[in-house]
């Protein structure tokens, strides 16, 4: 039903300078399985020994729960984005594994993804702690300024349901920076039988 996560070739990308990468799921509107794609590629990363990763829940319209009860009471990313000492009290750890989850936290307020000074600092912290930071984030047009400040974003189109001109229209839009487009992955995408099959099978 899902599309499988991409699997990130090894190479110069991996690691920046010494810094880990951020890579941010996004799609035209809400409802497209963007959430079980980031979830999918956070975990596909730790299954290829990529080192520690993050998965973030960072959309403030519609949260996915990553995190589960285990973020309850806990402050959460948008927590994070006003004050960065929350963060060693904010992510939860996966038993015996490298994948750490961070919640939106109880005060999810979307005005604080547009300051890009709010955002840079918070996402070199993250850099540093984490050799992938995965953010399931809103849609394209709620992304604000992590767009720019991410190292690449991956759109999650929902293919039965989608038209190409909403996403067109929703990446033009978002005005995202030359090159942070890495790609789209087509979710629930319908498996018709191929014309050849028709002609030589049926």
């Amino acid at each position: 039903e899902t599309a499988t996560a991409p699997v990130l070739a090894r190479g110069r990308h991996d690691r920046c300078f010494g810094l880990g990468q951020v890579l941010v799921v996004t799609s035209s509107r809400p409802d497209e399985g963007k959430s079980v794609i980031a979830r999918a590629l956070a975990k596909r990363l730790v299954q290829q020994h990529r080192g520690r990763v993050l998965l973030i829940d960072g959309s403030a319209e519609d949260p996915a729960g990553h995190a589960g009860s285990r973020a309850q009471g806990r402050p959460g990313f948008f927590d994070l984005l006003r004050e960065p000492k929350t963060h060693a009290s904010a992510v939860v750890s996966r038993s015996e594994s490298r994948l750490h989850l961070l919640g939106t936290g109880p005060n999810r307020a979307p005005s604080l993804v547009y300051p890009e000074s709010t955002r840079k600092a918070r996402l070199r912290k993250m850099r540093e702690r984490y050799h992938w930071t995965i953010v399931d984030a809103g849609t394209l047009p709620q992304l604000g300024s992590l767009a720019r400040q991410a190292d690449g974003v991956l759109l999650v189109v929902d293919a039965a349901n989608t038209r190409r001109e909403v996403v067109k229209g929703a990446i033009e839009s978002a005005r995202l920076p030359m090159g942070k487009l890495l790609g789209a992955v087509l979710n629930r995408r319908p498996q018709y039988v191929p014309a050849w099959a028709y002609r030589h099978w049926l």
